[in-house]
């Protein structure tokens, strides 16, 4: 799966992968860089640390952004499905 995000200036960004208890799945991107304009970061459908693919379900993926302007935090939810 990609996941694209648009970015209005450069930022330091988080991306983590959370099912629906709330809990961390897996973590794409921790404080990494990224220019402004669109930037895309994949995620395979495995855990953190695994080969093992998550179980069907929804899912969201969190993008927090904090730039020197200020921080912002957007989700959206996915259906895996196998």
């Amino acid at each position: 799966m990609i996941i694209q995000c648009g970015l209005g200036a450069g930022a330091v960004v988080t991306v983590r992968v959370v099912d629906i208890n709330g809990d961390v799945v897996r973590t794409l991107l921790d404080r990494g860089t990224m220019q402004a304009g669109f930037n895309t970061v994949q995620w395979d459908g495995t855990f953190a640390f695994s080969v093992r693919t998550v179980p069907p379900g929804m899912y969201v993926i969190v993008v927090k952004a904090e730039a020197a302007t200020g921080s912002d935090v957007q989700s959206v939810g996915v259906g895996v499905m196998k």
